[in-house]
């Protein structure tokens, strides 16, 4: 999707090779970007003759149960972060899908799974590593230079090349509750609307989207919808599995306009 040419591609491997990219751009005068996961649709990874310092191999997570922190690399994919998190069943809000970075969607805001009860992504951030416009390390934290996590939680962009993230982790899971009923747009905005009752009543233990796309062809759909407008009303309980079979079942309520498809 992105028609840009790098002058050079930086694949760092530790703090060191981030420090000499970024030196080595600025002895140069050249433009940086940064490839983080690679999830961004606007490009932002990619400038035109400039250091595109990539950050793919630098995917460490470490994980303390009893702090309940996560410390994780610049290059980390959500995936990596709950596959670590979950040994402890612990978590921190990430992306809707496991593919995403998470160094693009923190710095972004960070909209999740689990927003409704922990917020997003970047209210989680505790702390990080930042590599300066000089080369030069730096860590921020509401202790040491407040400022620059300030700027890191929405004061817009290039205030360095984070490569440590430190977040807040929550009890939950292993076992998660989810449902996703997929309804045609024919049905019209009835079953919006009762969801966004549904969820205002439940505020703060239902982690909810309702996304527009269309039905492919495949086992996924009847035949008879297959390239039809369709929407999905996703959810995830964030809270005890256990304790989501007590609460009234959205989807038993929603049977009154049949969905087409039902993940979950």
């Amino acid at each position: 999707m992105i028609d840009r040419k790098p002058a050079v591609i930086a694949r760092c491997r530790n703090t060191e090779d981030v420090c000499y990219a970024v030196r080595f751009a600025g002895e140069q005068g050249l433009p940086i970007a940064i490839r983080g996961g690679g999830h961004n649709v606007a490009g932002h990874a990619v400038c035109d003759d400039g250091v595109m310092i990539d950050l793919s191999e630098m995917r460490g997570v470490t994980v303390d149960p009893d702090q309940k922190r996560a410390i994780v690399q610049g290059g980390a994919l959500w995936r990596d972060v709950d596959s670590e998190s979950q040994k402890h069943g612990l978590a921190t809000p990430g992306g809707l899908i496991s593919d995403t970075g998470v160094a693009g969607l923190t710095l972004s805001g960070g909209i999740g799974w689990l927003r409704a009860k922990h917020g997003l992504s970047i209210d989680c951030l505790k702390a990080a590593e930042v590599v300066t416009a000089d080369g030069s390390v730096v860590r921020t934290s509401a202790e040491e230079n407040p400022d620059l996590l300030w700027a890191l939680k929405g004061g817009g962009g290039n205030f360095g090349v984070v490569i440590t993230f430190e977040f807040e982790l929550f009890p939950i899971g292993p076992e998660v509750m989810f449902a996703a009923p997929i309804y045609p747009l024919s049905a019209g905005p009835e079953p919006i609307r009762f969801w966004r009752d549904f969820v205002s009543e439940h505020e703060g233990l239902i982690g909810s989207l309702c996304e527009f796309s269309t039905a492919a062809e495949g086992e996924d759909f009847p035949e008879e919808y297959w390239g039809q407008k369709v929407f999905t009303l996703a959810c995830v309980y964030n809270g005890d599995a256990a304790e989501e079979r007590n609460c009234s079942n959205p989807c038993e309520s929603l049977d009154r306009w049949p969905p087409i498809s039902q993940a979950g």
